[in-house]
């Protein structure tokens, strides 16, 4: 054999066995998990009105900020004036228009003295109210009930 042709044997014949084929990887298929359902074209709840609040209510609530609006201004306006009043109650009411403004004042019943109760009416005149509420009303106006002791 000459050298031409050993060489081209050699090339023909592997010097090592054949490799192994390389396992075969199972191919994974994921299976798709199902979109979220579309919502459907709902029609939103109807609002629920709330409850109408009953008058007696409606005039509670607002006499209880009326109160707290007269109490506040009693503070810095009596101040000076306290030494003019007697020991005493004076009960009195007053109505209020749609606006709030201060329409009447009458003194129901006075233990204390004149000086408490022209204190007071100037007061309660001169003092405008939130608006009452339209369903508290009677002939557009609200009247409140009010009693201030000194002691």
């Amino acid at each position: 054999m000459t050298r031409t042709s050993l060489l081209a044997l050699l090339l023909l014949v592997p010097l090592s066995a054949p490799a192994a084929p390389a396992p075969v990887k199972p191919k994974v298929i994921a299976t798709p998990t199902p979109a979220p359902a579309l919502p459907t074209e709902a029609k939103p709840a109807p609002r629920k009105r709330p409850a109408a609040k009953p008058v007696a209510t409606l005039v509670a609530e607002y006499t209880k900020g009326v109160k707290a609006t007269l109490g506040a201004r009693w503070q810095e306006a009596a101040a000076d004036k306290a030494k003019d009043f007697t020991a005493g109650s004076l009960a009195f009411t007053f109505k209020v228009d749609a606006e709030g403004k201060v329409v009447e004042f009458a003194v129901k019943n006075n233990t204390s003295n004149e000086a408490l109760a022209s204190f007071c009416e100037t007061l309660v005149k001169g003092t405008v109210f939130e608006k009452p509420p339209a369903r508290a009303l009677a002939d557009g106006q609200l009247e409140i009930p009010f009693n201030f002791t000194i002691y």
